[in-house]
C-alpha cells in the first residue's frame, strides 16, 4: 500500500512540475508568436478543441482501445525549442516541412504560420487528425495538410525537411525508421531527436552529412538533436 501511496505522490509531484513548465512555455509562445495573426488563431481553435479532454487524455485513450501496456507516452515539443530547430535547419518558405508524429499538429502549425512553409503532418491517433483538419478548415487555412498514418508503415510523403523524435520508439523501430530515411533524396535535411543518421563516427554512414549535434529541451528534460543532410 505504501508502495501506491508513494507512487502516487510521485506523479502528482511530476504533474506540478510538468504544469508548471507548461504554464512557463505558453506565456513565452503568447508574447513571441502571438503577434502572428494566423498563428494565433489556429493556436486558440486548437486550444477550444481540447478544451474538455487534453491530448494526453486523447491519447491514452486511443492507446488503451488498442490494447498497449504503457498509455501515458506522449509529450509535444516546446514551441520555442521547434524555433531554434528551424532555424538550425535554414527552414524556410520554399521548404516542405514533414512532420512524423506531429500529435494534435501544434507545432506543424507554429511551422506552417510562422516559417511559411508547406507542412505536412503525420500521426495514427485519428482524433488528433480529425480535429486537426476541423481547425485548417475553421480558419481557411493553406499549405498544411494532415494525415492519420502510420510513419513506421505507410509511405512518406515528399518533403525537403523531416521532423521525427524516436524517444518512445523500440530499437528496432528506430532501425526501421534509418532505413527508410536512407531512402530520401539527396539535399533531403532530418531533424533527429534521440537518434542518428551517421552512427557513433560519420564516417560509418558516409550517404549522411552530419550538420550539428546539440542538446534542446523538451517536456520530459534535455534531449539530443541531430541536424543531418542525405548526401
Amino acid at each position: 500500500m505504501w508502495n501506491k501511496i508513494s507512487e502516487f505522490f510521485q506523479l502528482v509531484g511530476i504533474n506540478l512540475y510538468v504544469s508548471i513548465k507548461g504554464l512557463a512555455e505558453y506565456t513565452k509562445v503568447v508574447w513571441r508568436y502571438y503577434g502572428n495573426k494566423e498563428f494565433r488563431r489556429a493556436d486558440l481553435a486548437l486550444l477550444k478543441a481540447y478544451r474538455f479532454d487534453s491530448p494526453y487524455q486523447v491519447h491514452k485513450r486511443y492507446m488503451q482501445e488498442l490494447n498497449k501496456e504503457d498509455v501515458y507516452l506522449y509529450g509535444e515539443t516546446y514551441l520555442t525549442t521547434l524555433d531554434t530547430l528551424a532555424q538550425k535547419a535554414d527552414i524556410g518558405p520554399e521548404d516542405v516541412y514533414i512532420e512524423l508524429g506531429c500529435g494534435r499538429g501544434r507545432t506543424a502549425f507554429w511551422m506552417r504560420c510562422i516559417k511559411h512553409c508547406y507542412v505536412v503532418g503525420i500521426d495514427y491517433v485519428p482524433q488528433f487528425i480529425t480535429r486537426a483538419n476541423r481547425v485548417i478548415l475553421a480558419n481557411q487555412l493553406e499549405k498544411i495538410a494532415f494525415y492519420c498514418e502510420d510513419f513506421l508503415t505507410a509511405p512518406w510523403h515528399p518533403g525537403t525537411v523531416y521532423y521525427l523524435d524516436a524517444t518512445l520508439l523500440e530499437g528496432e523501430e528506430v532501425a526501421a525508421v534509418i532505413k527508410r530515411c536512407d531512402e530520401l533524396p539527396t539535399g533531403t535535411k532530418m531533424i533527429a531527436i534521440n537518434f542518428s543518421l551517421v552512427g557513433d563516427f560519420p564516417s560509418e554512414r558516409p550517404q549522411w552529412h552530419m550538420i550539428e549535434i546539440f542538446t534542446a529541451p523538451f517536456p520530459w528534460g534535455e534531449s539530443e538533436v541531430g541536424l543531418f543532410r542525405k548526401n
